[in-house]
Order: C-alpha cells, then structure tokens, then sequence
C-alpha cells in the first residue's frame, strides 16, 4: 500500500522532486476520473481505489526549439494554483511528441484533459519511457511541442 500511494500524506510537506520515482511506470495500466481539485492534500486519502487520484504535480518538459517554454508555461500553471514539479527540456533524441501532450496518471484523466484543452494539446495516458522523475502518482507531465496556447483562468 505505501509503494502505491507515494503522495498521499496530507500535512506532510518535503521536497516536491522526492520520492516519485518508485519503478511503477507499468501502474498506468488502469483508468479513472478526477475533477481537478485545488483543496491541495485536503482528503487525499478519501478517495476509493480506482476513482480519482490525489491532484499530483504538474511537470513541464519543454520538446521544442522554443526557448523558456517549460519555465514560461510553468510559472503560468503556478499562477493558477498548480503544484509544479519538474521543469527542463526534454531532447527529441530523448523523445519526441508532435503536438504537445499531457500524460496523466491513473485517475488523472479529466484534470489532465482540461490541462490539455487550456493549453491546445492533447492527452494520454503515461509513457513510462518519460523521464522517471515525472511518474509521481496523481502527477501530470506536460511536454510541450511548440508554442501553446496562454493557459487561461
């Protein structure tokens, strides 16, 4: 149960980049939903198995020649309430999307749809071959493709 829920301690503040790489990058398997919550860890540990997942970080990998991308579009996710975790490039060479993606954990689907549509992308579920820094439970990675769209509200 504790390798499963890495997030969930509400109350419990430490370094955001800590302990989110736990080797479960085959865990995306399963689907849910989840409204995007801005209560922070307020009833992390409420939600059922396979409902919704606690609202993880957002991480902002930059897959273009655009430079600053992650850290503009970061400090604007900020703005609006987000946890941010990792932000850098992300090299084609490394991996490459065509459009910019938000890849959700499970039970992060719906906030990670939303994410997308403010930011005039897509989403799908998690690569485990992204950077293992990103595979936080409830996280979203968004890799940007090029510009994007100002995240609005």
């Amino acid at each position: 149960a504790e390798a499963q829920n890495p997030n969930a301690a509400p109350g419990v503040q430490g370094d955001p980049r800590s302990g989110q790489a736990r080797g479960e990058e085959g865990a995306n398997a399963e689907r849910g939903t989840e409204v995007n919550g801005a209560n922070g860890a307020n009833g992390a540990n409420n939600a059922a198995p396979g409902t919704q997942a606690p609202a993880g970080r957002v991480n902002v990998l930059n897959n273009s020649t655009v430079q600053d991308l992650a850290a503009n579009t970061s400090r604007q996710l900020e703005g609006q309430g987000n946890q941010i975790g990792e932000v850098g490039n992300l090299p084609e060479e490394q991996y490459k999307v065509n459009e910019t993606t938000v890849f959700y954990q499970p039970g992060s689907e719906e906030r990670a749809r939303k994410l997308a549509e403010q930011l005039g992308g897509v989403a799908r579920p998690y690569d485990p071959n992204l950077p293992a820094t990103t595979a936080g439970q409830g996280d979203l990675t968004v890799v940007l493709a090029g510009a994007v769209a100002a995240p609005t509200r």
